[in-house]
């Protein structure tokens, strides 16, 4: 939050406002993004493995990677920013060059026994492809690849890195249009502010992973509450010609209907794709089509604690 603040402050114009941007990305078909620092070991594997990203990140930064001893967290994220650092602040025509190197090598090599498995030189070959030559290329040696099925949520703090990839989502963030961009975008970037920014924990995928409680008996909806008290998702499924009662909530919320059709209290048909507000403290009783109904409530959930 301060470092929103001080951004807002300093850059008003590009960071219009003073709160931070943790988010949540629910989805509704199979998904696919980039979210947080890989593990340790597997970035160290790609710096020492991949000659074209050793070249772009810097020698200096390939032997912190390579001394740094894992069991030192201190010592790791420094490793992972001065690593993470030279890759994007690198010369864009020296990254343009390697990543031209490494895809022709990719593209022409087996990479049986190469620490680039299958799935990441696919994912290397088509962001290449949507953005050639881009830094955002070199980032999938960094971040992690996360791949999400319909239902699966992951949560990306605020610092954390990420980029949203394929497939569609329930997107619920706090209230910001901050956006801190590096690569893998047309729009406006500030490097400097990034690197500065960045949480270079490195964690592993399923950190990233949100799971979800229920309401006691009733299994038509799913919580899924992020670790800030700025919102959180209900996840509801209404099986077909059934009559349910959406609860009265302690805040106002936002309701979209993302599958099929149903009737709710004083507001009568509403479809796919409507968009509905409720206040707080407003109960509305919800009667499914044929086909059932898939519902998602943003709202702030109160702290249990």
């Amino acid at each position: 939050m301060k470092h929103a603040e001080e951004l807002n402050k300093k850059f008003p114009d590009v960071y219009r406002d003073a709160n931070h941007k943790p988010e949540m990305a629910l989805a509704l078909t199979h998904f696919e993004g980039m979210c947080g620092f890989r593990p340790f070991q597997e970035i160290k594997d790609f710096v020492k493995g991949v000659p074209e990203l050793a070249h772009v990140i810097g020698q200096s930064a390939v032997e912190a990677m390579t001394s740094t001893d894992a069991a030192d967290i201190n010592a790791v994220r420094s490793a992972v920013k001065q690593s993470f650092s030279g890759l994007m602040r690198c010369d864009s025509s020296t990254v343009s060059t390697q990543i031209s190197n490494l895809v022709t090598r990719l593209s022409s090599e087996s990479q049986q026994g190469s620490c680039i498995d299958d799935i990441l030189k696919e994912l290397v070959l088509r962001l290449n492809t949507q953005f050639p030559g881009d830094v955002g290329v070199f980032a999938a040696f960094f971040l992690n690849h996360m791949k999400l099925k319909p239902g699966e949520a992951m949560f990306l703090a605020a610092n954390l890195p990420h980029a949203y990839l394929s497939g569609d989502c329930i997107e619920c963030m706090a209230t910001s249009d901050n956006v801190v961009r590096a690569g893998l975008t047309p729009k406006y970037k500030d490097v400097d502010t990034l690197v500065e920014m960045l949480d270079y924990t490195p964690r592993t995928k399923a950190d990233n992973i949100m799971s979800y409680s229920t309401r006691g008996v009733d299994s038509n909806i799913r919580v899924f509450q992020p670790p800030v008290p700025d919102f959180g998702v209900h996840s509801i499924q209404i099986k077909a010609s059934e009559s349910y009662s959406l609860s009265a909530e302690a805040s106002a919320s936002i309701l979209i209907i993302t599958e099929g059709q149903c009737e709710i209290s004083q507001l009568g048909q509403v479809k796919s794709g409507h968009v509905i507000f409720i206040s707080a403290n407003e109960e509305r009783t919800i009667t499914s089509g044929e086909k059932g109904i898939v519902m998602h409530r943003a709202l702030c959930i109160p702290s249990t604690n």
